[in-house]
C-alpha cells in the first residue's frame, strides 16, 4: 500500500499524526475540550510537590513571607528612611509574594515542554495545555500564599476596605497574564534553547527593577519622560494596581486598571497565536 492510500486510510479511520498542528479554530476548541485535564494535571503537580517535600503547601506561603521580611529589613536598613514608601513594610509584602507568582510564569513555562518531552512525543493533544497546567499549578499555590499575604497586612495596620473586593478581577487578570507569558517562553525556548540560562538573569532583573522595594513614582517625578517609558513595564503595572486596591493610602488609577487589563488578555491572545503556529514544532526541535 502506497503512503498516499496509507494517509486517506488513515484520514478515513479518525487517525491523526502526532502533534499536527489544527486548523486555529479547532485548536481553541481542543483546548477547551482538554480542559479537564490540564486541571487534573496542575493539581497532581501541586500534590507531587507536596509529597516530594516534608512540609508541602508550607513550603509555597514561607518562601515569599521570608523573602518579604528579609527584604524588607535590608531594604529598610539601606533606605534608611529616605525616599522611603509610606507603608514600606506591606508595600514590600505584595511587592514580594505578587512578583513570585508571575517570576513562577516565566521559569515554569520555559520547562512545560522540555520538562514533559515523553507526553508531548507519544500522546496527541494540545501542546498549550502543557504551560497552562503549569500556570494553574502555580496560580493554586498563589491562592493558599494571599491569605497569609492579607494577615500580613493586617497585622501592619491595613484594615479592609471596599477595594479589597477588587482582588477578584486582578486574579483573573493576572492568571490570563501569566498563561500569556508561560506560553510565550515555551515557544521561545522551543526555537531557542539557549534561551532558558538567561531565564534567571531575566527573572532577576524584573525582580529589581518592577519596583518590588521601591516607588517608581516617586523615584521618578523629576524625569517625567522616564517614568511614562517605565510605566509600559507590565509588572510594575500589576504591582501598582495591587498595592493600590490593598494598601491604605494607595489607590489604583483607570491607567493602572486599563494597561494590566490590556497586557492580560492582549499577551494571552498573542502568545496562544505563536504558541498554536509552532504545534509540530514541540518534540521535534
Amino acid at each position: 500500500m502506497s503512503s498516499a492510500s496509507l494517509s486517506e486510510y488513515a484520514a478515513k479511520s479518525g487517525l491523526t499524526r502526532v502533534g499536527a498542528r489544527p486548523p486555529l479554530r479547532k485548536y481553541i476548541a481542543e483546548t477547551w475540550r482538554y480542559r479537564a485535564f490540564t486541571m487534573t494535571f496542575a493539581k497532581y503537580r501541586v500534590e507531587a510537590e507536596n509529597e516530594r517535600q516534608r512540609f508541602g503547601k508550607v513550603w509555597a506561603v514561607v518562601r515569599p513571607t521570608l523573602n518579604a521580611l528579609l527584604y524588607g529589613i535590608v531594604f529598610g536598613i539601606v533606605m534608611n528612611g529616605t525616599g522611603r514608601p509610606k507603608n514600606f513594610l506591606a508595600f514590600i509584602i505584595i511587592g514580594t509574594f505578587v512578583m513570585s507568582f508571575l517570576q513562577s510564569s516565566i521559569s515554569g513555562g520555559a520547562k512545560s515542554i522540555r520538562g514533559n518531552i515523553a507526553m508531548v512525543t507519544s500522546l496527541n493533544f494540545p501542546r498549550v495545555c502543557l504551560p497552562i497546567a503549569h500556570i494553574t499549578q502555580s496560580f493554586i499555590e498563589f491562592l493558599y500564599t494571599l491569605i497569609v499575604m492579607a494577615g500580613m497586612l493586617l497585622l501592619t495596620g491595613n484594615l479592609p476596605k471596599f477595594s479589597w473586593l477588587y482582588v477578584a478581577p486582578i486574579l483573573v487578570i493576572m492568571f490570563f497574564f501569566g498563561s500569556g507569558i508561560s506560553m510565550l517562553c515555551a515557544w521561545i525556548v522551543t526555537f531557542f534553547d539557549d534561551f532558558a540560562q538567561v531565564i534567571p538573569f531575566i527573572s532577576r532583573m524584573l525582580f529589581y527593577t518592577s519596583g518590588v522595594f521601591f516607588s517608581a513614582k516617586s523615584a521618578l517625578e523629576g524625569y517625567p519622560h522616564v517614568l511614562s517609558i517605565w510605566q509600559f513595564n507590565p509588572f510594575y503595572a500589576f504591582l501598582e494596581l495591587w498595592r493600590g486596591v490593598l494598601l491604605t493610602g494607595y489607590q489604583a488609577s483607570p491607567a493602572d486598571w486599563m494597561s494590566c487589563t490590556i497586557w492580560g488578555f492582549g499577551l494571552f491572545a498573542v502568545a496562544y497565536v505563536l504558541f498554536w503556529s509552532a504545534e509540530e514544532k514541540y518534540g521535534r526541535e
